[in-house]
């Protein structure tokens, strides 16, 4: 299962307008949408990447190695099918 964020302001659908973004969860890329066609443009465009993250989080969960044809890929931080990643800040992690 994947999920997608829909934020809409309420003004913009009451007069039948899709104004907001949508985001890809398991990648968190992002677009800004004005029509229904950019959403589905935008899920289409993301889905297979949505899977393999959602699929590489679960067996993550698991503790179940990565499928992955490369198992360097899985820590490189510089590695990414994504070309907004680039420009995205870098995850950091929380110490505690």
């Amino acid at each position: 299962m994947i999920s997608y964020v829909l934020r809409l302001r309420p003004e913009e659908v009451a007069d039948g307008r899709f104004v907001g973004e949508v985001e890809a969860v398991a990648s968190r890329r992002r677009r800004r949408i004005r029509t229904i066609e950019q959403i589905t443009s935008f899920i289409l465009a993301t889905l297979a990447n949505e899977v393999d993250a959602s699929t590489t989080a679960r067996q993550v969960a698991n503790d179940e190695e990565p499928d992955t044809d490369d198992p360097g890929e899985m820590n490189d931080p510089d590695a990414s099918d994504d070309p907004a990643a680039a420009h995205r800040p870098p995850v950091t992690e929380r110490r505690r």
